[in-house]
C-alpha cells in the first residue's frame, strides 16, 4: 500500500511542519506512520499558569498531546525513537549522553531503518540540513533520516530484524522554512533579520525562495 512516513524532532514538529501532508494522506486512506525521535521533555511552557507544575512530567503530557493531534489529523501509526530531547543550540542538555544530539550514528540510523522496513513507505520526509533553524535535533532529523532512506534496503549493513523486509522508498521530501520566515525568526531571536547567526549562512540564501 502506498504512505508516508514523516519523522520528526519532538513531539508537535509533525503538527507544526507536515500538518498538510500527513491530513491529505490519511484522507486518501494511505499508511501514514510518524516517528519522532525525542521525548520533548526538555520543552518550552507557554500556555500553562503554573508550568513548573508540569514540568517533571512534560514529556508524558507532550506524548499525549501528540496523540490527540495525531487522531485530529486522521493518523493512526506512531513511533518513538526513545531518545532524550537535546534542548537548543549551545545548552548543556546537547552533550547528555542519552539525546538525540549524542545519539551514535549507526545506532540511531538502524533504529530508523527498522521502522522503514516495518511500515515499508513510498515516501519519506525530513528537514533541510540546517534542521530549519539550526535545532540539534532538526539537523540530526536531516542526518539520520537521509542515512536511513538509502540504508532501508542495504542489508549487509544492517542486518534484517525479526520479520523484517529490506525495503527503499520511492521519494524523500525535506522540509524548508521559506525566506521570508526565517527573517522573523532572526528578529524574534535579537538577530539581524539578514542573518540567523553571527556567521554566515545568512538568512537571504537559507529556506525556500518567497513567491512574489
Amino acid at each position: 500500500m502506498p504512505g508516508l512516513l514523516s519523522f520528526h524532532g519532538h513531539p508537535d514538529d509533525e503538527t507544526i511542519v507536515t500538518e498538510g501532508t500527513l491530513a491529505r494522506f490519511a484522507a486518501n486512506g494511505e499508511h501514514v506512520v510518524v516517528v519522532t525521535a525525542t521525548d520533548g521533555v526538555l520543552g518550552e511552557i507557554h500556555n500553562h499558569d503554573e508550568p513548573e507544575a508540569i514540568r517533571l512530567r512534560l514529556a508524558e503530557v507532550r506524548a499525549e498531546e501528540l496523540a490527540a493531534a495525531l487522531d485530529i489529523l486522521g493518523v493512526r501509526q506512531h513511533e518513538f525513537l526513545v531518545y532524550r530531547d537535546s534542548g537548543m543550540m549551545g545548552w548543556e542538555d546537547n552533550f547528555h549522553p542519552d539525546c538525540f544530539w549524542q545519539a551514535d550514528f549507526m545506532e540511531a540510523t538502524g533504529r530508523l531503518v527498522h521502522l522503514i522496513r516495518k511500515h515499508r513507505p513510498e515516501t519519506v520526509t525530513i528537514y533541510d540540513p540546517f534542521g530549519g533553524y539550526g535545532h540539534p535535533e532538526h539537523i540530526q532529523v536531516h542526518r539520520i533520516g537521509l542515512a536511513a532512506f538509502h540504508a532501508s534496503s542495504d542489508v549487509a549493513r544492517f542486518p534484517l530484524m525479526g520479520d523484517d523486509e529490506p525495503w527503499q522508498p520511492d521519494r524523500l521530501w525535506m522540509s524548508v522554512w521559506p525566506r521570508g520566515r526565517m527573517a522573523i525568526w532572526a528578529t524574534s531571536t535579537g538577530l539581524p533579520a539578514t542573518s540567523t547567526r553571527k556567521k554566515p549562512p545568512e538568512c537571504a540564501t537559507r529556506g525556500s525562495p518567497m513567491k512574489r
